[in-house]
């Protein structure tokens, strides 16, 4: 799907314009205008006409700019050392990096945003639904000098790096659900979806995807169809580009550490932040379910349920949890 750019530059005020002025200054008609106008509606965005008025967004955008994200990962200590692309459309940002960072060899992290995904992924084969600049959807790649089997807690951590974000903006209501779904007032607000490749020298290449709900569009929210919730009530929320580059310091903090020492200096952390501890939940396995008491996770990352008085561990995977109402 092509989506006009310079359109959505003219358009991220939230003011009206005509399609007349907007033709003259992006060297098109009015019908390509009206044509590139649809295009951003299939996108997600509400686009109101009004006749004599011309064309408005539904509210301001504040799209993703490469200089002020690495400007405040700069003032960071140590400062941020990896590649940051910013696209406006593409499959997903997870395809992009397993299709250019194929066998690259060096530990950069390197990291891609994109304004608008035509096929975003959340887990268990889930679309994940986010309008054109609107959410932050983005993705990282990274090689850790440590095989698969010793990163069955690394979505737990990667988690706990979002929440730490999120925190520090004073987003109230938070909480962690296993594996790495991030709530807010009980409802889904953001998530990460982990590809492991293990290497023959033991070492491991991720991709890390990360989806953050920031304010989603009444067009978009219609597809969605698991509870969720977005910032758009907190008044007091960082714009978008100050949450990338924050986002991108945690999650590259959180990685250095987890490869040092693993899973166990966050289990703490997200223990005191679980939304079902000591709740009655359900676990969707591959064949049955099983219901029992949350009792928080293990040093691997594998949720504990006690069950009829006996501790069970069940590790990450197709695995669907919820609470028994």
């Amino acid at each position: 799907m092509s989506v006009s750019y310079p359109l959505v530059q003219c358009l991220a005020d939230g003011e009206f314009h005509s399609g007349e002025v907007l033709g003259e200054n992006l060297g098109v008609t009015r019908a390509a205008i009206w044509k590139q106008v649809q295009a951003l509606k299939v996108s997600g965005l509400d686009v109101f006409s009004v006749p004599g008025k011309g064309y408005c967004l539904s509210q301001p955008l504040e799209l993703l700019e490469k200089s002020l994200i690495c400007e405040r990962l700069s003032q960071i200590a140590p400062p941020f050392d990896g590649v940051i692309d910013i696209l406006n459309v593409v499959d997903s940002t997870s395809n992009y990096l397993r299709r250019i960072c194929a066998h690259k060899s060096t530990e950069c992290f390197h990291v891609c945003f994109a304004e608008y995904q035509t096929s975003g992924r959340g887990r268990r084969g889930r679309i994940w639904v986010s309008p054109y600049g609107s959410n932050l959807c983005f993705s990282l790649h990274h090689k850790m000098n440590r095989s698969p089997d010793s990163l069955g807690g690394l979505s737990l951590a990667v988690g706990v790096a979002i929440l730490r974000v999120l925190q520090s903006a004073k987003i109230p209501d938070l909480g962690l659900k296993w594996p790495n779904d991030i709530y807010h007032k009980g409802e889904k607000l953001a998530g990460a979806l982990i590809e492991l490749t293990g290497e023959m020298d033991g070492s491991t290449e991720m991709i890390i995807g990360i989806g953050l709900n920031l304010c989603m569009s009444d067009s978009a929210a219609d597809s969605i169809d698991q509870p969720w919730t977005d910032l758009s009530a907190c008044r007091e929320r960082p714009g978008r580009n100050r949450l990338a580059s924050d986002l991108i310091e945690s999650i590259v903090s959180v990685l250095t550490c987890y490869e040092q020492d693993g899973l166990a200096p966050f289990v703490q952390e997200w223990e005191e932040n679980d939304i079902y501890s000591g709740l009655s939940v359900c676990l969707q396995l591959h064949d049955q379910s099983v219901t029992g008491i949350a009792c928080g996770i293990d040093q691997y990352g594998a949720i504990k349920l006690n069950i009829d008085g006996k501790l069970n561990h069940y590790h990450v995977g197709d695995i669907s949890l919820r609470a028994v109402q």
